[in-house]
Formats: C-alpha cells, structure tokens, sequence
C-alpha cells in the first residue's frame, strides 16, 4: 500500500495551478477594465469626440470591455482589413495579377516589324514597383521584351509601344474621395495599367527670401518635369511645414502648394501621385529598348496582322501584395482588390458594382441587425463617407479567426509595439506574452485601430476603438493611445 503526502499534494496543485496562469494570462479583471476604458473616454482631450470600442475575448467568446460599440464612425484604414482579408477568401492566397504583352503586325523583312507592342493591363498595383519586394523591374521587363525581340531577329520596331489599360472604365479615383488628397500619392487613382505604384518622387529647393517660390530641383521619373508646377511659398516665420499638390488624373499640370522655411540648404521630398501612368511606362520602356538596340519609327500602314505572346508578367503573389497594403496602409492596392473582387464575383471592374458586391457579402455574413450603420464607399478607407462601428469590425475580426479559411491573416498586420505610431508609448512587461497585431487608420481628426492583441504568439482578443472628431494635435492622440494601449497590456 502507497501513502501520499498531503504537503506534497497540495504543492503539486499550487504549481499546476501557477503553470496554468503563466499559459494563459488575462488582461485585467473586469473592474479594472471598465476603469481603464471610462479613464480613457472620460479624457478632456476627447471630450468633444465620438468613439466607439470593443475587445472580445477570443477563449471566453465574450466582449470584456466596451463603450458605445454599435455607434457607426468613419474609419479611416482600417476599412483595409476587410478589403485585403475579402480578396484573399475570394480569389486565393497563390492569386498573381497578369500583364500580357503582345507582338501585334507582321514581320516585314529580316530585321523590321510593323506593328505594335501591346500590353494588356489587370490593373496590377505592383507592377514595376521598386517598392514591393518581387516586383520586376522596369529593367527586368525590358530585358524579356528585348530577348523575344532578338530571338526573332526583330532589330526595328516600325510602330509603337501600346497600353491597353480598358480593364477599368471607371474614372481613377473614386468620387466619394475628397479633392484636395486626389495629387498627393495617398490619392492616387487606380488605373487599368499602373505603374510604379502611380507615385513621383520630387525634392524642392528652398526658396532664398522670405515668401519667395520654393523651386523644383528634380523629378522621378525625370519625364515628368513638366507635370509639376511648384507655389510652395518659403517663409521666415512658419509654424509647421504643410506642403501638398493638388491636381487629378485629368489636370495637365499639377501645383504643389503650401509653406515651407525659406533660407535654409535643406531639400525638401515629397510624393504626388502619378496621373498618366501609361503614358510614363510607354516612354521609359522605349527608352530602355533603345538603350539596348531596338530601333522604333512610325508606324507603316499594315493590312496583315499577326498576334505573338512575348509573355506574361506576374505580379508577386497576393498574400504579399496585400502585406504591404496592411503594412504599409498604400491605398492604390486596396482599390485595385476592391475591382478584383468585382470582376471575380461579377466579371466586371465596375467600381459601384464591386463595391455593392462587397457591402452585401459582408452584411449576410454576419446578419447584421444594424446593417444601416454599415457603409462602404471605397476599398481603401480614404472616404470620409465610410462608416461602420467597432462591434461591426470586431465581428470580421472573429470571423476571420474561426470561419474564414484565414487563419494566418492575423500575421499580415502590423506589429504596433514595433511599426506604429503606438510604439513610443508602450512598454511590454515580459512577463505578461502580450503583443499587439493592429491596422492603424487616420485622416483629419479621425484615428482608429483594429486587430488582435495577442499571447504567446497567437490571437488571444479582438480589438477595435475608433475616434472621430476630436480636437487635440496628432501627436498628443498618439500619447494618449499609446498610453491606453500599455495599461492594457500591463
């Protein structure tokens, strides 16, 4: 007959029981949530804000903490989440967007082709952008462009460089967007054919008096030196530097506007978004066939036409491309998935379609009984006519988790303690394994985060808190919710 000990039993449910804390920690008790949450809405820097927020508990499957969760806010970028998350279920992890080109005329002798090539665009965000890793090259395209070329003894080009950007028949940019973000490269449009994520980067000079011009010193692309006027004044006395463009896809001219400091050696860079981005590639794709022996004139009057594939060029697959729209919030992406999910469900691009299309999805989904408070305009979240609540956005947060098929979408958003305007605020204790996975959003007076807070490496709580209308600076916003986030965390 064995005897126990009862000293020895009792350690051993003492240590079962502190290992099961240290697997699974809580954020707060629900007192001191609810303390947290009426500290942080009752701040006077909010005190004329509307707010809505929401963490539910992935294992209890209950919300802990909430205040006026149903009220319908816009929400700025997070809107990206259910933009990035619906383009996966729909069309697949493995989806890459194609660009066909094409060798369209005939051979007229031993080394001349009258005729055209012609690309065919998806409207791929990505194309030849230097920004979204595996993306080719403007180079790398010419480069299989040329060898097609020279593999058929092709050393003259009697035609042209052709885009067929029909894909999209809607107008660039949306018309729910508002027109002074339309020239910056946040508000680029989408197009057909993109290319280089439809942005121009240009460095200004300061101007050498008091509100002298600040002049344009260099374009990237260089071709566009002309699309850009600059009327950036310098001033001794300014406040805060504000320097934007205004323009669109139709202007033939775009201004840069507003106050820098005058009489300074610095340089100033700024983006804007790129209006022709057809017309851009075809000139710097000719440029770079040139480079490397092709000869292009005009156009011969051609009866006989054949068509040759010169081949495909794939976009990075669309787990990646929507990695960088999460990351790095780029709205061009978020609008070319929203024609995507149009076409895959509707085979047409057509903006208000696909947006219906979406809504819809979305609202039958969840059955939502306050439906009314759900309202998509765009794809990327840059309307200001946007609106759903945190209960609403916490509601996909969960379906992605347990229903959607995407269970390591969680991954693809941001790390905030590391990537966001967060990070200065808080703290992690390490012996809490808390982090924090969110999409930011913010416009004018509008701030807003979603995702998961997560323990030991996995979604553990949803979190969504949106904020509109308040009336302190961006940065004391980013202190206050720094400061909520790591008191919850902590």
């Amino acid at each position: 007959m064995q005897f126990y000990n009862p000293r020895i039993i009792l350690q051993l449910c003492i240590i079962c029981l502190i290992s099961s804390e240290i697997k699974s920690q809580t954020l707060h008790s629900k007192r001191h949530l609810h303390k947290i949450t009426k500290q942080f809405v009752q701040n006077d820097l909010l005190k004329h804000a509307s707010i809505s927020f929401q963490i539910y508990d992935l294992k209890k499957k209950k919300s802990i903490a909430s205040f006026d969760e149903h009220r319908s806010l816009v929400p700025a970028s997070i809107q990206k989440i259910l933009t990035c998350a619906m383009v996966l279920k729909i069309a697949g992890n493995d989806f890459q967007f194609k660009t066909p080109v094409y060798l369209v005329g005939k051979k007229s002798d031993s080394i001349a082709f009258d005729g055209n090539i012609v690309l065919y665009g998806s409207s791929d965000p990505s194309f030849a952008s230097a920004l979204m890793p595996g993306a080719r090259s403007i180079e790398s395209i010419a480069d299989s462009i040329y060898n097609y070329l020279k593999g058929i003894g092709i050393e003259k080009i009697r035609g042209d460089v052709v885009v067929d950007e029909s894909f999209i028949k809607d107008i660039p940019e949306n018309p729910e967007w508002l027109y002074y973000d339309l020239a910056n490269y946040y508000g680029a449009g989408c197009f057909g054919f993109n290319f280089m994520e439809n942005r121009a980067r240009i460095v200004l000079k300061p101007s050498v008096q008091d509100s002298g011009i600040c002049s344009i010193d260099n374009v990237r692309p260089e071709i566009l030196r002309d699309y850009y006027e600059s009327k950036l004044m310098g001033l001794k006395d300014v406040g805060e530097t504000e320097v934007f463009v205004i323009g669109s896809s139709n202007s033939c001219m775009q201004e840069i506007r507003g106050n820098w400091k005058c009489c300074i050696s610095d340089s100033l860079i700024i983006y804007a978004a790129l209006n022709k981005p057809s017309a851009v590639f075809v000139s710097l794709l000719k440029q770079e066939l040139q480079k490397r022996g092709i000869q292009f004139e005009r156009n011969q009057l051609q009866t006989e036409r054949d068509t040759n594939t010169i081949g495909s060029i794939l976009s990075p697959s669309l787990d990646k491309l929507c990695s960088r729209a999460l990351g790095k919030s780029v709205n061009l992406y978020c609008e070319s998935f929203l024609h995507q999910i149009g076409y895959q469900l509707n085979q047409t691009s057509d903006r208000k379609t696909a947006i219906l299309s979406l809504e819809n999805a979305l609202k039958k989904l969840f059955y939502w009984e306050d439906a009314d408070g759900f309202v998509l305009e765009d794809g990327s979240g840059l309307s200001p006519k946007n609106m759903l609540s945190a209960w609403q956005m916490n509601q996909f947060l969960l379906w992605l988790e347990f229903n959607s098929g995407l269970k390591s979408f969680w991954t693809l958003l941001p790390d905030a303690v590391q990537d966001s305007k967060l990070k200065n605020g808080i703290r992690l204790n390490k012996k809490f394994n808390f982090g924090l996975r969110l999409k930011s959003g913010s416009m004018e007076r509008i701030r807003s985060f979603a995702g998961y807070i997560t323990e030991n490496g996995k979604p553990r709580y949803c979190v969504s808190i949106l904020i509109n209308h308040y009336s302190c600076s961006g940065d004391e916003m980013n202190t206050l919710l720094g400061s909520f986030f790591n008191q919850l965390l902590n």
